[in-house]
This record gives C-alpha cells, sequence and structure tokens, in this order.
C-alpha cells in the first residue's frame, strides 16, 4: 500500500473487482500537487529522455537528489534531425556537472534517417559530448501496462515528484493521453504521447525500484 496508487492496490493485492484499464494514462497525476516552479540544481547531474521521431523529436530533462524528482525541461521540435535537436537542447545541458541519458531503446538500432546510417546514441554521445558509460538505454521498453503501474504508483506515492509548471507539452500528454481496454497507449493523436513517452523512459530507467517491489511482492500469483 506504501509503494502502489490507491488503484492498483486495491486491485492487484485486495483482488477487488475494479476496472481501470480504459481512461487516461497517468490518472494519478494531480493538477494541484505536482506542477511547481523549478529550478535547476547545478550542483547535480541532469537526466535526459529522448523520443525519437521526426516530427516531433522530444526530450524531457530531469535531476533527482535529496530523495526527490524533479522533472524540469520538455524540448520538442517538428521536421527536424538528431544534430540539430541536440544542437538545440545543448546550451541547456551546458552547467551540469554530468549529462545522463535515457530513452526509446530503438534509438540503438541503425537509422536511415541518420548519416552514414549510424544510430541515434552514437550520435547523442558525439554532439552532447558524454562517454557511452552515460548512457543507460532499456535492452525493450517498458510494455504501457508496467509503465502505468510503476508512473501511477509514483505520482500517487512518492513524497516528492514534481513537474515544472513551464512543460505545457509534457502536462498536456498527462492529462490527455489515454489506454485502450488492453491497457495500451492510444496512439492516434501524431502530436501527443511523445512527450509522455519521454517520461515514461527517464522513470522505468532510475526509478523502477518501485515496481520491483511491486513484481516481487506478487511472485508465485496466478
Amino acid at each position: 500500500k506504501a509503494i502502489l496508487d490507491d488503484a492498483t492496490f486495491r486491485r492487484e493485492v485486495l483482488g477487488e473487482l475494479i476496472t481501470y484499464t480504459t481512461g487516461r494514462f497517468l490518472y494519478a497525476f494531480n493538477a494541484d500537487e505536482h506542477p511547481r516552479d523549478l529550478s535547476p540544481n547545478y550542483n547535480y547531474p541532469a537526466y535526459v529522455a529522448f523520443d525519437f521521431n521526426v516530427t516531433p523529436m522530444t526530450c524531457v530533462i530531469s535531476q533527482h537528489y535529496g530523495g526527490a524528482i524533479y522533472v524540469l525541461k520538455e524540448f520538442s521540435q517538428d521536421n527536424t534531425d538528431i544534430w540539430r535537436f541536440c544542437a538545440d537542447i545543448k546550451p541547456y545541458l551546458a552547467r551540469y556537472p554530468a549529462v545522463y541519458v535515457t530513452g526509446d531503446a530503438s534509438g540503438r538500432n541503425r537509422s536511415g534517417l541518420a548519416r552514414e546510417n549510424t544510430n541515434y546514441y552514437s550520435v547523442i554521445i558525439e554532439e552532447l559530448r558524454i562517454n557511452e558509460r552515460n548512457i543507460h538505454t532499456p535492452v525493450i521498453n517498458p510494455t504501457h501496462v508496467n509503465s502505468r503501474v510503476l508512473c501511477n504508483s509514483l505520482f500517487a506515492k512518492h513524497p516528492a515528484l514534481y513537474v515544472d509548471y513551464r512543460c505545457e507539452g509534457l502536462i498536456a500528454d498527462i492529462e490527455m493521453v489515454q489506454v485502450n481496454e488492453k491497457g495500451e497507449i492510444v496512439k492516434s493523436d501524431p502530436k501527443l504521447t511523445h512527450l509522455l513517452d519521454c517520461l515514461r523512459y527517464y522513470l522505468h530507467t532510475y526509478h523502477a525500484d518501485w515496481l520491483d517491489k511491486y513484481v516481487n511482492r506478487n511472485k508465485g500469483r496466478k
């Protein structure tokens, strides 16, 4: 109960017949609580989570320290490429002592959109001038169902998780993106979901211990 959002706890632990597969993906977001006026802390690293599309290409930049999670900045560009996108975000990252990167696992694949058929993360390493050890991408992307449990549990139960109120595109995604009857994110609107995907990737890469506690607690259940 301490780590899961209430709907998941009642359904998965107490066994109540609660149907919440459809509706908002991130229903635990509280518009009166989670948006804040945040400032970067240049004593700590920045964490950049990417989602790769031609229109839009997106990333979300966050920090976590002192037991708190701060979602600080969003970037979104239409009709772009990874070089122009990195050039856009690089000045924002200049003052941080270190930069770590996660994001869409498919960015590891060779892409015809990138020069010399390289992959997105190779370009990011070169353009942002970071070490390959600072790339923390998953082998495969988290499932939408697992993402929904983790993200809602964090927003419902984490003692200090905040989103800068100026992240208007991300907040719009949070408030508007829906899931279908299978618990999968509805991708029918090409302008939605991309910044939310960035947030999902960041939370899974660096804060998945909340989901691990949930999985471990339920081992052996049918």
